[in-house]
């Protein structure tokens, strides 16, 4: 009877235990459990205004992951864009969505646009000349920009005579989509020139005579809420 070689049936009994202790090694590679952004929400006040996104990975033992980076989108491009490094930029007013992935796990933060009201530029109506009591030829017509000299569009614009007398024709005016809100002034009964710089000419027998206060001419001033700025009227949103 043939009698089987033991170093052979031992050589090949070791060659089973190490096939698994291959395998075992395998499993350790670290992979992306976790991504945290450095915020949660953030708010853009003007069209153009930017904010910077960053995505933090780490792996199952909670350890970082350095050698990876996050894809970046918006789940909205028509109110914000983001670069693929982060980088989110205002388009419109809104809200939107934007989302840090990688190796299936996802992070999200919500932006949300508003412009918000920094001054009101005079477009036209400015240093006009008109009879006691007469409207003036030319309206007065004002824009009113966010922090990044953007138009903004749906704010209300109170108009005021703050000086000389008269009145507007409208004293509460919305802005176009230019940003821009206009209204007819009918000039006071007294002549004169005031802090706008339009003259109020009057006189008897029809003869025209020129009042002109000393100093520097002013623009009478407006407000945004509560914050006063160099325009006509007074504007609240």
């Amino acid at each position: 009877m043939e009698r089987k070689h033991p170093m052979r049936q031992r050589s090949w009994l070791v060659g089973l235990v190490a096939v698994p202790l291959l395998f075992s090694a395998c499993g350790t590679e670290p992979v992306v459990t976790t991504i945290t952004l450095n915020t949660a929400s953030f708010f853009l006040d003007a069209l153009g205004a930017t904010f910077q996104l960053t995505a933090s990975l780490t792996d199952q033992n909670g350890k970082p992951i350095t050698d990876q980076s996050a894809t970046w989108s918006s789940s909205d491009e028509q109110v914000a864009i983001v670069s693929t490094s982060g980088l989110v930029t205002a388009v419109s007013n809104g809200t939107a969505t934007i989302r840090a992935t990688t190796g299936g796990v996802t992070a999200s933060a919500t932006v949300t646009v508003a412009q918000g009201v920094a001054s009101i530029q005079v477009f036209a109506g400015d240093g006009q000349t008109g009879e006691v009591a007469a409207t003036l030829l030319t309206d007065i017509d004002v824009q009113v920009n966010d922090p990044l000299s953007n138009p903004i569009a749906g704010v209300s614009v109170a108009f005021a005579v703050t000086a000389g007398g008269g009145s507007v024709a409208v004293a509460t005016v919305a802005t176009a989509a230019d940003g821009r809100a206009s209204t007819a002034w009918t000039v006071g009964i007294v002549a004169g020139v005031y802090p706008d710089g339009h003259r109020q000419l009057g006189g008897a027998n029809g003869d025209l005579q020129r009042h002109r206060r000393r100093g520097r001419s002013r623009r009478p001033r407006a407000g945004v809420g509560q914050q006063p700025v160099r325009a006509y009227g007074r504007c609240t949103r």
